[in-house]
């Protein structure tokens, strides 16, 4: 067997079982570095407290965290990308179920806003990269 087949076979398999672990602690940075920098940048004008803080500081972090979590879930997967596009805006949708039943139930509305927006940053960016996935795949090869 060639010994090029095995390495490219490896790393093949290991990219599907490290799709989803990727797509989550790229959600987390990615909501980690926006919601610190944001609360850094806006606290000599706005306090983080008010109701404009927490509006801005909880929608712009929270978008763009159900947007990493499919995005870093596609571009890590290496095939079936348009599929896993809508698979991974299931996950997002999935877990804005559970989180939601958790935040109602403790009466964080707050939270309930927050995990609203990150499914609609989930499930536009589902549908973008599902609309043009073709285009993506043939911009990448250079053709």
């Amino acid at each position: 067997m060639n010994q090029h087949f095995v390495k490219d076979k490896t790393f093949y398999v290991l990219r599907w079982i490290g799709f989803l672990p990727a797509a989550i602690v790229g959600s987390i940075i990615v909501f980690w570095i926006l919601t610190v920098g944001n609360e850094i940048t806006m606290s000599p004008f706005v306090s983080p407290d008010s109701f404009m803080g927490r509006l801005f500081l909880l929608s712009v972090p929270n978008v763009a965290c159900g947007a990493a979590f499919v995005y870093v879930g596609v571009l890590t997967a290496p095939a079936s990308k348009r599929l896993l596009s809508l698979v991974m805006g299931g996950l997002t949708l999935l877990g804005a179920g559970v989180s939601f039943s958790g935040a109602i139930m403790a009466r964080d509305w707050w939270g309930v806003y927050g995990i609203a927006w990150m499914v609609v940053g989930g499930i536009v960016c589902a549908y973008e990269l599902f609309k043009y996935q073709n285009e993506i795949e043939i911009a990448s090869r250079g053709a």
